[in-house]
């Protein structure tokens, strides 16, 4: 094999490991940032709550399911309130 092919074949060997890794690392560790709107679903829950609608134990497990939503993010999101995040690019959670 001539020094021109070993060379061009070495940096595609690079090129291909290297993106691999980037969407590997990507894809299961680095930190990423989701928002969940809780402001509209608390609203109507607490709505259905004082008009009758729904009972304490039926508020109880909805809230329950609320805080099931966030816990079971991955381990790599970070879960913040909409109000807080600024951004339009943020991946948003509904409750």
């Amino acid at each position: 094999m001539n020094a021109k092919k070993q060379l061009t074949l070495t940096v595609l060997i690079c090129l291909v490991v290297s993106i691999a890794s980037l969407y590997t690392y990507h894809r299961f560790w680095s930190l990423k940032i989701v928002a969940i709107d809780t402001r509209p679903y608390l609203a109507k829950i607490q709505t259905e709550f004082m008009n009758g609608d729904i009972s304490e134990s039926e508020l109880d497990q909805r809230l329950l399911s609320l805080a099931d939503v966030i816990k079971n993010q991955p381990e790599n999101h970070v879960v913040l309130i909409s109000e807080m995040v600024v951004s339009k690019n943020v991946k948003r959670i509904e409750p």
